[in-house]
């Protein structure tokens, strides 16, 4: 397949230069943008990565343009993807972290502007961070992004690259001939944790951020081979990269060094000249580049530029992160030529093009041309974002958050001095791994005295206060969490994010009367974020007596925001619980369009089903309150009933063996070895019968199943003994039943 692939790469080269542009780009060609996460350029085959294993990628890039200096301007994807749609920088669009906004109505993006000229318009994502709610599905027509779920973490809701390509693939199979489509798929497959498929992994030599790479690379021949056939410009390019170590940077978002920075960015197909752009470009020029070339007018007023162009130009790139987490110096960027500064209370100058991993800082050495990038980034105009704890959002971006108790960094100190720079503080920055390495070797104590250690140096890191007394309460150390949760509220008590710290513990320390009063505070601070005021409502029925109250509460919350979900699930089950199933009903349906339900709600719903002889409906939520709440025995017990009744005898053993590792009865290990019986492994249920037998001997059904497998077995005469057995043992439970 892969050299049909080359040979229709070369047919549509289209480096002849004298034909007219009309010629050469009527029709319109697809567009197909593929986004990369997490994907570092020097990664790729085409990069000159020896050990990849990324054929199509690299096919794309050596038939058509390839850059070797694109900068993404934020190791975010939110920012990032921002950049990418808009040719905007981060302080024009406003996005400067994740989480921190959304893409407004105001902003035009790339899918509007092909939209507007007749292309139909498609986007199948693949995590939480790429969903409509961040304001990127302005100009599709279709926008896939429906996620798993995550449990209590959205952010970590992602799926496969492989279903992403199945929705392009079936959404392009009902398209009209002849009409222009532009395709953009979001792959997060290479984001932390690399968990690539067991081939890919050994394809990489055991290496599994590369075996998350040659896994993408088969879903973008999947994409070329869908559009085979017909003139289709393919874009791929990365978000951000990732650290790998590199500057004792794991992940991303810290630094902006190259590992974190310097992404792939690939243009191919139709009339797109063959070569290298040695010139650094910005994501910023990933708009107006790929409009040139469809011939299409550019917006005015964009960042971004034509590249290559006659006049390279300087590239920004920045992170808050650092301020906005520890209270260090941001890291703010500028490329310009050959050098790169990286703007500190102690700037680090290299030149990348004899230093390309940055391992020289030349800034003592040559302090000309510190001082004049240093004027360049200057030159570029733009004001700091807002220091965290004074950052108002609007309400209309923070309600489409739906994080809840989502906070603008967790650095509580002054942060619009001047900063410590990072280099001096590398302990604090690099805590994280540490405590994670020693959670990894088992040594969780020597973790959490870590944490209360960099705590007391650090008092102002929320963070750490926040993972040191959840690293306690995980220890069995509950009071002393409390005590660190409330040392870190007294020292912050008006910091919104804080107060639900705060509250949380309290709360799960019992304390519900004083967790109530603060949630109740915190939902009338913020209005735009309903997990708290479900918080606020929840704490009030955890207390002795409170649930009037709660009951009151969330009443009046839902007259003034009749979507908060959530909310009207925990409603609806207080009133389930009082009988007012008029009322009740319709909360509790409306409850299962949250974000993550109430705990039972899936349950009482699926039981009500049940009752109703829906037993389609009823498997679909109970199995739902198993998914959210794993350990639900509620679920658990309707479950492994309902399995029994519709013949589904290997997800009832599944089922009862979740139940048997929390409780153990004759019932239940009845129900384990028929089933087991029912599916005609008689030596699998012969075992589990007698471990049954050695706890219950005198148990009825066990008896009675142990006849039923003698017979099988060929020992009738042992088998009617134990029938007869069996009758008497069920009369004696009948007659001690009072």
């Amino acid at each position: 397949m892969r050299i049909l692939f080359l040979l229709w790469l070369v047919g549509c080269d289209g480096t002849e230069s004298d034909a007219e542009p009309e010629e050469v780009r009527a029709p319109l060609p697809h567009v197909v943008l593929v986004t990369l996460d997490t994907t570092r350029a020097d990664r790729i085959g085409a990069y000159g990565y020896a050990l990849a294993h990324t054929p199509t990628m690299d096919a794309l890039a050596d038939h058509g343009r390839r850059y070797a200096r694109a900068y993404s301007p934020l190791p975010l994807t939110i920012p990032a993807h921002a950049t990418l749609f808009t040719g905007l920088y981060p302080p024009r669009h406003g996005i400067r972290d994740n989480g921190g906004g959304v893409l407004t109505l105001d902003h035009l993006t790339l899918a509007e502007v092909l939209q507007e000229h007749g292309y139909r318009t498609v986007a199948s994502v693949s995590a939480f961070v790429t969903t409509r709610m961040w304001g990127f599905d302005q100009g599709f027509d279709v926008y896939l992004d429906e996620l798993p779920e995550a449990g209590r973490n959205i952010w970590h809701q992602e799926r496969a690259a492989g279903e992403v390509v199945d929705d392009l693939v079936a959404w392009r199979a009902e398209q009209p001939v002849g009409v222009p489509q532009f395709a953009w798929a979001h792959f997060y497959d290479a984001h932390a944790p690399y968990r690539p498929p067991p081939e890919f992994l050994e394809m990489a030599g055991g290496r599994p951020y590369d075996g998350e790479l040659a896994y993408m690379d088969t879903q973008v021949a999947r994409l070329v081979a869908a559009f085979a056939g017909e003139p289709t410009l393919f874009v791929l390019v990365g978000d951000h990269g990732e650290g790998l170590g590199d500057h004792g940077e794991i992940q991303h978002g810290l630094y902006v060094y190259d590992a974190t920075q310097r992404v792939p960015l690939v243009l191919s197909g139709p009339a797109v000249e063959r070569g290298v752009v040695e010139e650094a470009v910005s994501l910023v020029d990933l708009m107006p580049t790929l409009l040139d070339h469809l011939g299409l007018p550019i917006p005015k007023g964009l960042d971004g530029r034509v590249t290559p162009g006659d006049a390279p130009r300087p590239v920004y790139m920045e992170s808050y992160q650092l301020r906005d987490r520890f209270g260090l110096a941001p890291h703010l960027g500028v490329v310009d030529g050959g050098h790169k500064l990286v703007l500190l209370p102690r700037p680090e100058l290299y030149e990348l093009t004899t230093d390309p991993k940055e391992l020289q800082d030349r800034a003592e050495q040559d302090l000309v041309t510190v001082e004049g990038l240093t004027k360049v980034l200057d030159g570029f105009g733009f004001p700091a974002p807002l220091a965290p704890g004074s950052v108002v959002v609007d309400p209309e971006v923070a309600l489409q958050l739906q994080q809840l108790g989502y906070v603008h960094g967790t650095f509580v100190g002054d942060a619009a001095g001047p900063l410590p720079d990072p280099k001096d503080h590398r302990a604090l920055i690099d805590v994280s791994e540490r405590v994670g390495r020693l959670r990894f070797q088992g040594r969780d104590e020597e973790a959490a005295a870590l944490l209360g250690e960099m705590a007391e140096q650090y008092p102002d890191v929320m963070e750490l206060h926040a993972r040191h007394a959840s690293l306690l309460a995980a220890l069995g150390r509950r009071e002393e969490a409390l005590r660190v949760v409330r040392a870190a509220f007294e020292r912050s008590p008006d910091h919104n994010g804080i107060k639900l710290f705060m509250a949380q513990g309290l709360a799960a320390q019992g304390q519900f009367e004083e967790a109530a009063v603060l949630f109740h505070e915190a939902a009338d601070d913020m209005p735009w974020a309903p997990g708290v005021r479900a918080m606020a409502v929840a704490a009030l029925l955890g207390t002795e007596q409170g649930r009037d109250q709660a009951l009151a509460l969330g009443l009046e919350y839902l007259a003034g925001h009749p979507t908060d979900h959530a909310l009207a699930g925990l409603v609806g089950l207080e009133l389930f619980r009082r009988g007012d199933m008029v009322r009740a009903r319709p909360l509790m349906e409306q409850g299962m369009r949250a974000q993550r339900s109430p705990r039972d709600l899936a349950l009482h719903l699926g039981l009500m089903a049940r009752a109703e002889g829906n037993l389609i409906a009823a498997r679909a939520l109970l199995e739902r309150e198993l998914d959210l709440y794993p350990r639900s025995l509620g679920a658990l017990r309707a479950l492994y009933v309902l399995y029994a009744t519709q013949e589904e005898w290997r997800a009832e053993i599944e089922v009862v063996e979740r139940l048997l590792a929390r409780e153990e009865t004759p019932v239940l290990w009845h129900a384990k070895a028929q089933a087991q019986f029912n599916l005609e492994d008689f030596a699998a249920s012969r075992e589990t019968l007698a471990a049954a037998l050695e706890r219950y001997p005198d148990a009825s059904l066990l008896i009675l199943l142990d006849a039923n497998l003698l017979a099988k077995e060929g020992n009738p005469e042992r088998a009617e003994a134990r029938f007869e057995e069996a009758k008497r043992a069920r009369e004696r439970e009948e007659g001690a039943v009072p």
